[in-house]
């Protein structure tokens, strides 16, 4: 008898077989002694502290296998609480049982057991820790290309994008071969003499084409790439300067720069330098407190070295303390 209580009729029992049995009955039943048969419906159960010394006091031994231990019954639940020789289910729900004494070492080799992946450093229960780091988004690779590069997984198309052993077809128009990224130095060198050919019949048929206002050349323009790059403008600057210039930025040996005019309000995109002409279409984006204030789209220009583009434009910054950022997206035709 565990914390024996008291009913109004004067019996004792187990509180916590008492509760067991109240909880198995139906609300409408009334809860009665076991002994005789008296209601104590809605009775407080206290505990009869006499009864509770006397059991306390009587001497018990452990019930477990192995163990030798013996003391007061007031004593077993501190006992049942370190005995080395309880039986305990694994924690990790593998279904095994270990005495108290021997279940930290088989935590450590518990296959249910959580331990973190190397590469993504998630927890992942042991037993498919192995199947999971070979499709890991984080375990490393190396390129399929057979590239030197080695990367996570997550990024092969990334890396793809502009590893240098991709093959890649000849922009020039009526030339069929492939060759790797990184060898198109060495390939427009090897094929000089038939790009020559080739672009020469190109232009002759636009030549003839434009001479005679016909269709007799089929041409189309593709987006070929999009860059993007941001200028923070100051107000103090645009206050005090005529003009102002951003900082270089560039693409394929190819370097731009920006220029606001603040007598025409006209913002202007000039090619520094370049090899050759490059089609762009450009749009201007400002941005004024982490908002899009305005959204400026140019046409569809053909520049090369020296020249530049541009639109007029509103900043519409009025103190020296104000900025704003101008987003300027270029987009890089290709005629095919």
């Amino acid at each position: 008898m565990n914390k024996p209580v008291t009913l109004s009729c004067g019996h004792s029992a187990c509180r916590s077989c008492l509760e067991k049995m109240i909880r198995r009955q139906d609300q409408s039943t009334k809860e009665t002694c076991h002994v005789c048969q008296t209601s104590f419906a809605g009775q407080r159960l206290g505990t009869n502290i006499i009864v509770d010394g006397l059991i306390g006091k009587i001497r018990i031994s452990c019930t477990n296998d192995g163990c030798t231990w013996a003391g007061q019954h007031e004593q077993k639940e501190k006992h049942f609480s370190e005995c080395p020789f309880l039986v305990l289910a694994c924690p990790n729900g593998c279904f095994s049982t270990h005495l108290r004494g021997q279940l930290s070492k088989h935590l450590t080799t518990c296959p249910n057991r959580k331990v973190d992946c190397q590469y993504c450093k998630k927890g992942i229960r042991r037993f498919s820790l192995a199947e999971h780091e070979k499709y890991c988004n984080e375990t490393p690779q190396a390129c399929p290309l057979g590239c030197s590069d080695k990367f996570p997984r997550s990024h092969v198309h990334m890396h793809l994008f502009k590893c240098p052993n991709k093959a890649v077809k000849c922009t020039v128009r009526g030339c069929n071969n492939f060759f790797k990224r990184g060898k198109q130095f060495l390939h427009d060198m090897d094929h000089a003499d038939s790009h020559q050919v080739l672009l020469k019949s190109e232009v002759e048929e636009l030549r003839c084409a434009l001479f005679n206002k016909t269709n007799t050349v089929t041409t189309r323009r593709v987006v070929s790439t999009v860059r993007c790059f941001r200028w923070r403008l100051k107000g103090a600057d645009v206050q005090k300067k005529r003009k102002v210039s951003s900082p270089l930025f560039g693409f394929d040996q190819k370097q731009f720069r920006c220029l606001w005019s603040k007598d025409e309000h006209y913002l202007y995109l000039a090619m520094l330098t370049g090899t050759s002409a490059i089609t762009i279409k450009a749009r201007f984006v400002v941005i004024k407190e982490g908002n899009t204030v305005n959204d400026f789209p140019c046409d569809i220009v053909t520049i090369k070295e020296g020249e530049q583009a541009g639109r007029k434009v509103e900043l519409e910054i009025k103190s020296d303390v104000e900025e704003v950022i101008i987003k300027i997206i270029l987009y890089v035709y290709r005629h095919m």
